[in-house]
């Protein structure tokens, strides 16, 4: 005689509850690195090592908390929760988020404050590095071994001018749209855009073809931007005017007094 019968057996799902991390309240530092981490919990008491592992990603805010886009040298290894923030940053905060990988509808989040302090970067600068992160207040017919000279003082620091993706010769002048790298122990630090007053065109001069182009911007026959457009603005007071046009022509006539 045989018997037979039927069991209920209760299969309890793995799911994650609740990710923290447990990084909270605290300050960024410019040409740094950092280790996040995170706790995952679950909703049963039934996680593994495996279950508990994360996807990690950032994103900027400005001051006034709106989404901005970040310096391409601040970035987190998603695996390791390893945050590398660019000493070049202009972000004034970033949102690090840690995803669960076993249920990607939970996360947790962390709010860090990014200080306008660099670890690694040189304090001396000789130019100004604006809100965008582009250097202006360059003057026309600056040499690379000129800008290098004036830029950063610190002999612990290696600085290379880039156009086009080739570094330029010492001698060159350096041009409107042309990138500054600085360099410590051969770890690269920072990449910025420079703006030469005046060479609205980006072809390391000031001539006719630069005041061509402000004339057809005010005529609405061109719209100039970003770094054109700061280059353009000679005097710096954020318009392109006629004044400007002026202290373009008295610099290439020489003039007593107006170098740009």
């Amino acid at each position: 005689e045989s018997v037979s019968g039927t069991s209920d057996v209760e299969i309890i799902r793995k799911e994650a509850a609740r990710v923290t991390i447990e990084q909270q309240n605290h300050t960024l530092t410019k040409g740094r690195t950092y280790n996040y981490t995170a706790v995952v919990e679950g909703k049963e008491d039934n996680l593994e090592a495996a279950d508990k592992t994360v996807t990690w990603s950032i994103k900027g805010l400005d001051s006034q908390d709106r989404e901005v886009t970040l310096n391409e040298f601040t970035k987190i290894n998603e695996k390791t929760g390893e945050l590398t923030v660019s000493a070049g940053e202009t972000a004034a905060k970033l949102v690090i988020t840690a995803t669960s990988t076993l249920t990607p509808s939970v996360s947790g989040t962390t709010t860090a404050v990014i200080s306008n302090n660099s670890a690694d970067l040189p304090q001396t600068f000789g130019y100004t590095i604006d809100k965008d992160g582009d250097v202006i207040g360059v003057s026309p017919d600056t040499t690379v071994t000129n800008f290098k000279a004036k830029f950063v003082t610190d002999e612990a620091y290696t600085l290379k001018l880039f156009r086009d993706g080739r570094e330029i010769p010492a001698d060159s002048k350096v041009a409107t749209g042309d990138v500054v790298k600085i360099y410590k122990d051969e770890t690269e630090l920072s990449s910025n855009v420079i703006v030469v007053k005046g060479d609205v065109n980006g072809d390391s001069k000031v001539d006719s073809l630069d005041t061509a182009q402000i004339k057809a911007h005010r005529a609405r026959m061109i719209t100039l931007t970003g770094i054109f457009y700061k280059a353009a603005d000679v005097d710096g007071d954020n318009q392109i005017k006629v004044a400007d046009i002026k202290l373009i022509l008295a610099h290439r006539g020489k003039l007593v007094g107006y170098t740009l």
